[in-house]
């Protein structure tokens, strides 16, 4: 098991040098572009092997989640503001990860979706 203190894995600089409209651009990491070659593929893995290590170091991180899976709970609406007699919150919907925008005449009418990004 690797130590968080560890350095990350190292990429190693293979500079590959292209000119397009006559401007100079190089590429130091090209080779890392085919995610599919045994050698990217062993580079990620080590990556997320060096990332998962440093996260789990984390303190207090499963609080963290559970508080960020109730952001994103799809059942879960936001504070709502009352305007005038209508009442304005972000509304959760189980076939989208983005929120609507929602408004309720009154507190107990049906909801009018006023803004979905879907």
């Amino acid at each position: 098991m690797r130590s968080v203190l560890e350095t990350p894995p190292v990429a190693p600089i293979e500079p590959v040098t292209d000119v397009l409209h006559g401007v100079e651009s190089i590429d130091p990491c090209r080779w890392l572009e085919d995610q599919n070659t045994p050698r990217t593929r062993k580079w990620i893995e080590e990556q997320t092997a060096y990332t998962r290590c440093y996260f789990d170091a984390i303190p207090g991180r499963d609080h963290l989640r559970k508080r960020i899976e109730l952001l994103t709970a799809k059942d879960v609406i936001s504070e709502p503001r009352n305007v005038g007699d209508g009442y304005f919150f972000l509304k959760g919907q189980e076939d989208s990860e983005q929120r609507v925008i929602v408004m309720r005449d009154g507190l107990f009418r049906g909801d009018n979706v006023l803004v979905d990004t879907r």
